[in-house]
């Protein structure tokens, strides 16, 4: 571990990319994912996987692009900017990263999945067939989020709702980082 230290990112490692699967063509996906890869799992929802930009836009038919693209752009999120994505019945946004993006990348997916939800009179949970849906609370690790989106609970307090575990969950890792 010479010369490497733990707020690095892939590229400062000047290290070949190997990809970990088709649809993490390079490092920068894997920030991606972070964003999009939740909410791939459910009915009408889009996350460019299978194409040229895997995980790096989402979109769904009931969503309008351009005030979905200007509803997360008004977030002001910090390292990522959002532009509309139409094609064919899918519409939403693609999403540019900074190189290393200091925003809670799975918060800015739930601003995304609420906003869809939203714009979607609350179909996107009742539209998903049971196995999607099993899969999607495991990925998120918790049926929680659906009640909470159903019944109007905005993304920010979802994701200020995490605080107490993810502060938990690093004072616990702390004694095992070895670097």
């Amino acid at each position: 571990m010479h010369g490497w230290s733990r707020d690095m990112i892939w590229g400062d490692a000047l290290l070949r990319w190997i990809p970990t699967s088709p649809n993490i063509p390079h490092a920068g996906s894997c920030f991606a994912y972070l964003v999009t890869g939740t909410a791939g799992e459910l009915a009408g929802v889009e996350t460019g996987v299978g194409g040229q930009a895997p995980f790096e836009m989402i979109s769904a038919t009931s969503v309008n692009a351009e005030s979905f693209t200007r509803y997360l752009n008004s977030q002001n999120f910090s390292g990522i900017s959002f532009h509309s994505f139409n094609r064919g019945r899918q519409h939403g946004s693609y999403f540019t990263l900074s190189r290393n993006p200091d925003t809670n990348l799975t918060g800015v997916g739930v601003y995304m999945l609420s906003e869809i939800n939203r714009q979607s009179g609350g179909s996107v949970f009742r539209r998903s067939p049971r196995s999607k849906l099993d899969i999607f609370f495991k990925i998120y690790g918790s049926t929680s989020i659906r009640s909470q989106l159903e019944s109007g609970v905005s993304p920010a307090r979802i994701v200020a709702s995490w605080q107490a575990n993810e502060s938990s969950f690093r004072r616990a890792r702390a004694p095992y980082l070895l670097y």
